[in-house]
């Protein structure tokens, strides 16, 4: 029987954390920096660095980010300029060899020199396409360039001997079709490496190095001439080839090594693990995906399309219209100029084409103001050859013409990073768009020369230089409309493409028939009627705990009543709502807006139930009159749109509001997590933006395994849904006439897996029965079933890092497919007959992703033989890198499967769940599922260990709280103090012993054992410490004169500080120091709202090793506060004989309480604030700790 995680509400809560790193206070190698990806809170080094990072981006910027980025700089970019060098340099070679005795040597006084030049471009035509699919498909870049290249070389060399213009015309046709794959392909692992701030640059100094190549030619020809013109019987142009072939093959060897293919597919010497996860996760921030192996249909799909031939217009005609460089030379020659300036002079060109070219590489990827950077150059290439065929002017006016044509070849960096950003979702079609793009480029090309430029009419041709001008205007026209193309999409998006603010009620009542649901006998219930109210892991209990709190008195503990997310959107200007896949995050958007467009949050409702006793309570929300803009964010791009059109949106609907008073707009953003760690930093920008506008809300919607540990911006709540609950399941059944047992299952309680339930009738006690009950009765054929659950195992192979694709079939019919909790179950269905092999193949790709589909693997082995060999093989297969992340998953994987009484596996488990306590580096949700795990097989821990605190004078309170202040000395002899809160099993076993009542809901669970024991009152706390100081003195854990006891105030404020000081007034002080850090505490801010097994979070110790000191659960102190809940009759500066030390004190008198809990906020959970309660008041936020004296 497998281990399931209590499914009690408060289990959603969670939720994934990934922990952030200080690189300032711990320097570490590149490779270790990658392992925690991006630092959301990153900060810009020296002035000096911020200055050098507006011209080179990995100069400045997230250490982690700088040292993965100068890696791809260092080994990848200089290989692919390297290889592109040498191909260019042999375009450029017969080009000046031509000009430097060639066309002599071989009597080319016709039309043979653009003859040559159109048979290298016939064999690029011929296999540039089929080279891409040939990556796509078949061979890794690294094996198919190197490969070409090294054919190519002996190509070139033969060039250096051949006597006859015919073969040499076969040889620059092979030459062509083995250089055909190089560029394009080069342009295509650039674009799947570097993100969209740092790809022009890089590609503009990839172009550039034709015009290195062309300069270095020019030099190398001119030398040539010089030095080896009759060497060995050969002319100075034929070593011109014979040099380009020879240094190639040195080139070509290193690109089998240096060549790193794709990030998904990446087996380069260079990268670490860590370095290809961290690159994986980064260009899916970006919203690049990982290709799909081609074919027929993909094919189709690709060409039958509008993006790539968007593309392929602009890019041959912007290329076309600065063409006149090419016949620069050829008027140098016949003004006379000498052997060495024709070779000299185009350099200058050169230069400034490198100088133009990466400067607008560095302002695109800068301003991403592509269209603008291309029109300028266009118009300036329109003025150029303009000039050009005027003709007859000044000498320098057309040496002037000449130079700034070649200014015209910084457009085509900019325009294939503006269309690859716009792509990045289609990384087939951006594979292809260059190698397309190329391919109708030398078409267009081959007739230019041979039409337009005819040889016997150089330098002045008839009209050559007019039609240039033509196609610089078909350039402009092109990029604009692909420009408004953009932007339509973009406005499409962000606006629904609806034409106005009036046109968006109409808008929700068409969302309000929207299919919700779809029943097993094909009835679709629509979001008005199928929506179910969501809950959240807020409590009106947890509510009053957040302020001031006085007991109610009784000793009945109250049921939680849970509010709903209508409620907590109502009282939040800024909320993040986080939740899984399949929570109902997207249809509690939708819901907003159809409830906003029908009037119905206006209307009395029925009343909701709160809990599974069903304590109902209607859902206010009248009065709070919100128009809802739902924003789809799918990758870093669009959060970058949304921040750049916030101001015209907000403009906007100032002007609409000026006549409704009580309107708000409420900008909602979904998806959130896809934008990454930029997510964060946006939001301060966007929040920032939104907060003068008082009638402008914010809510924000993401999966918590990636929000979770955001410092969100202030003002900001975070908090998380809830499941379903089995009586709002029921109830809904009932509504829809259908057996309420269906979808009533403990798995169902998630709503995409109720909504499978409903579709396949099943009760939904475990995913995997509600998913084959689904597949048996929708997908009757074996045959269409297996084609459907193969067609998603691929999908979900290949796009794991990708934003949600276009609707399919089945998700139009059947929404939840759409889910990734659902085609998560449908892969882990199709691959349940593959080998183990296969299974841990998947699982060593992407631990984490894959985690839910191996475990719903394993639940179809069921128990037995086969899971038990599974199991083994599972956590046998990284013994030696136990401290690597796949190690930890694969342990969490295992115990859920793992019977407590098989000791020798629950013994291995138990060690490997001590590392993910220990380490802290998976995200939270996994590190309390190791906790819960530890629990129910046995935590080793001595969790009842105690920590020595010396002798010392230490300053205690704070400047940032009237009840804290004024900050003190005090001194304080020795004392021990527990290193961890006193935990359930403890307190149990007084509990057990004594017979004390207790009311605790989680206290006998093996589940929370080593989680700190709470509802228990001060006199309870009081209680165990003189029954534990019995006990210890009996085993000799303490001496005869040694006493346990709460600690006072002063006690437990100096083992939490230690001898921290503030180092500015009226900042807060935590166990680590003076900057709040959401991962390094359970507060407030992590949104768990519940308490977890104690350890968790290592990095935030205190100074004297205590664990646990702020969040979690707040901390009995013996000190006396006072019978005023807001205003402590006892204040700082603390004394001993003022009679706050009073054990014996009035009941009415509140006792201290110290450290916040699992509800505190950044102000509260400090070593320095101050609670209080009633001794006789208890709640499931409120423990304690022991400290041990000397009589």
């Amino acid at each position: 029987m497998a281990h399931q995680i209590d499914a009690h509400s408060h289990s959603d809560a969670e939720v994934a954390t990934k922990p952030s790193l200080d690189a300032k206070a711990n320097p570490v190698s590149d490779t270790e920096i990658i392992d925690h990806g991006l630092d959301p809170n990153a900060k810009s080094g020296s002035k000096w660095r911020r200055i050098a990072g507006f011209f080179w981006d990995s100069i400045d910027g997230d250490p982690k980010y700088r040292a993965y980025v100068r890696r791809l700089d260092l080994i990848f970019f200089p290989t692919v300029l390297l290889g592109y060098f040498i191909k260019y340099l042999d375009q450029t070679n017969y080009s000046n060899a031509f000009v430097s005795g060639m066309q002599e040597d071989l009597q080319l006084y016709g039309n043979e020199r653009n003859w040559l030049g159109t048979w290298f471009s016939l064999g690029i035509m011929v296999g540039t396409i089929p080279a891409q699919m040939l990556q796509l498909s078949h061979i890794r870049p690294s094996i198919l360039i190197p490969t070409c290249e090294i054919c190519w070389s002996a190509l070139v060399i033969g060039m250096g001997f051949t006597h006859s213009i015919k073969v040499m015309y076969a040889l620059r046709f092979f030459i062509g079709l083995f250089e055909s794959c190089a560029f394009p392909g080069y342009i295509a692992m650039l674009g799947s490496w570097y993100g969209p701030n740092e790809l022009t640059k890089r590609l503009a100094i990839l172009l550039e190095v034709e015009s290195i190549a062309s300069m270095f030619s020019g030099y190398l020809q001119a030398g040539l001439y010089s030095s080896m013109n009759g060497r060995h019987g050969l002319a100075g142009w034929r070593w011109l080839f014979i040099m380009d072939g020879v240094i190639s093959v040195p080139v070509a060897i290193w690109g089998l090594f240096g060549l790193p293919d794709h990030p998904h597919n990446t087996r380069a010497f260079y990268w670490t693990k860590e370095h290809i996860k961290y690159g994986q996760e980064r260009i899916a921030k970006f919203g690049v995906t990982e290709q799909i192996k081609l074919n027929w249909a993909e094919i189709k799909r690709i060409y039958l399309g509008w993006r790539i031939w968007m593309f392929v217009l602009p890019y041959t005609m912007v290329a076309a219209c600065h063409t006149a460089t090419s016949y620069f030379n050829l008027w140098l020659k016949a003004e006379g100029y000498s052997v060495q300036k024709i070779n000299y002079l185009p350099t200058g060109g050169n230069a400034l084409a490198i100088v133009v070219t990466v400067a607008w590489g560095m302002i695109a990827d800068r301003t991403k103001q592509y269209y603008w950077l291309i029109f300028s150059l266009t118009l300036l290439m329109i003025v150029a050859n303009i000039l050009l065929s005027v003709w007859d002017i000044p000498k320098s006016a057309l040496m002037f013409a000449y130079y700034i044509s070649y200014a015209g070849s910084a457009c085509t960096p900019v325009l294939i990073s503006w269309t690859y950003g716009l792509n990045a979702a289609d990384p087939n079609t951006r594979q292809l768009l260059v190698a397309t793009a190329n391919l109708v480029s030398y078409a267009w090309v081959l007739w230019v020369p041979l039409v337009l430029f005819p040889t016997y009419d150089a330098p002045k041709y008839k009209y050559g230089y007019q039609i240039l001008i033509l196609f610089g205007g078909i350039a402009i026209l092109s990029i604009t409309a692909m420009k408004s193309r953009s932007r339509a999409k973009i406005k499409k998006k962000e606006f629904s493409n609806m034409e106005g603010w009036s046109s968006m009620k109409q808008a929700g009542v068409v969302l309000g028939q929207k299919t919700l649901f779809t029943t097993r006998k094909g009835d679709k219930v629509s979001l008005s009627e199928g929506y179910v109210p969501l809950l959240v892991n807020l409590t009106v209990e947890d509510k009053a705990a957040k302020g001031l709190r006085k007991h109610k008195g009784g000793n009945a503990r109250e049921e939680a009543v849970y509010v709903s997310a209508l409620e907590a959107l109502r009282d939040s200007r800024f909320l993040l709502l986080s939740g899984a896949s399949g929570s109902g995050k997207t249809t509690f958007a939708e819901y907003l807006i159809f409830g906003h467009s029908t009037g119905i949050f206006q209307k009395d409702r029925e009343a909701v139930p709160r809990n599974e006793s069903g304590e109902r309570r209607e859902e206010s929300f009248s009065g709070f009159g919100t128009l809802p803009l739902l924003i789809t964010i799918t990758n870093q791009q669009d959060l970058a749109d949304v921040e750049r059109n916030l101001p015209e949106i907000l403009e906007s609907w100032d002007s609409r509001e000026q006549g409704s008073e009580n309107g708000e707009l409420l900008l909602i953003m979904d998806g959130i997590e896809n934008a990454g760690s930029q997510g964060v930093k946006s939001l301060a920008s966007i929040t920032r933006a939104i907060t003068p506008k008082p009638h402008v809300r914010l809510l924000i919607l993401g999966r918590g395994d990636t929000t979770q540990d955001w410092n969100l911006p202030p003002g900001f709540s975070k908090i998380q849904l809830l499941p379903l609950l089995a009586i709002q399941r029921r109830q809904l059944a009932r509504k829809l006439s259908l057996d309420t047992g269906i979808g009533s299952g403990n798995a169902a309680s998630r709503p995409a897996i109720f909504a499978l339930s409903l579709a396949g009738g099943d009760v939904g006690n475990t995913s995997e029965a509600a998913l084959d009950a689904w597949l048996g009765h929708c997908f009757p054929s074996p045959e269409k079933r297996q084609a459907f659950l193969q067609n998603t195992c691929g999908v979900w192979t290949h796009q794991q890092y990708s934003q949600p694709k276009e609707p399919t079939e089945a998700s139009e019919k059947w929404p939840f497919v759409s889910s990734t909790a659902i085609q998560e179950l449908l892969v882990a269905a199709q691959l349940q007959t593959a080998s183990f092999q296969e299974i841990l193949q998947a699982f060593d790709q992407n631990a984490k992703s894959a985690v839910p589909v191996v475990r719903s693997i394993l639940c179809r082995f069921s128990k037995g033989e086969k899971q038990e060999m599974f199991i083994r093989e599972l956590l046998n297969r990284h013994v030696y890198d136990l401290d690597g992340e796949k190690a930890q998953y694969a342990v969490l994987l295992a115990c859920e499967f793992i019977d407590p009484h098989n000791i020798p596996l629950a013994t291995q488990a138990v060690t490997r769940l001590l590392k993910v306590a220990e380490l802290g580096t998976l995200p939270l949700s996994y590190r309390v599922e190791a906790g819960r795990y530890l629990s129910l097989f046995g935590d080793p821990r001595d969790l009842s260990d105690l920590v020595e605190i010396p002798e010392g004078a230490s300053l205690f309170g704070s400047s940032n709280n009237t009840n804290s202040s004024p900050v003190h000395e005090l001194h304080l002899g020795s004392f021990r103090i527990g290193a961890f809160p006193v935990v359930n099993r403890d307190y149990g076993d007084f509990v057990r012993q004594t017979g004390r009542t207790w009311l605790s809901q989680d206290g006998c669970d093996p589940y929370t054992q080593n989680e700190p024991a709470t509802d228990l009152t001060w006199h309870d706390a009081r209680a165990y410490c003189r029954w534990l100081s019995r006990k210890w003195r009996e085993t000799g854990k303490i001496n005869p004169n040694e006493t346990v006891q709460l600690p006072s105030e002063p006690q437990w404020e100096r083992a939490s500080r230690g001898d921290q000081r503030e180092s500015q007034a009226g900042q807060n002080i935590y166990p680590w120091g003076n900057n709040f850090t959401a991962s390094l505490s359970n507060g407030e801010e992590l949104a768990l709202n519940n308490k977890c097994a104690v350890g968790l979070f290592p990095q935030s110790r205190s100074p004297f090793g205590c664990y646990d000191m702020v969040g979690q659960v707040w901390e009995w102190c013996t000190t006396l506060w006072g019978e005023d809940m807001a205003t402590p009759a006892f204040k700082y500066p603390w004394s001993g004989s003022d009679g706050r030390e009073d054990l014996d004190a009035e009941a009415s008198i509140r006792r201290v309480l110290r450290g916040g809990c699992f509800s505190s906020g950044q102000a509260k959970a400090t070593c320095t604030y101050r609670g209080s309660l009633e001794p006789t008041g208890f709640w499931r936020g409120n423990g304690f700790r022991i400290v041990v004296v000397s009589e």
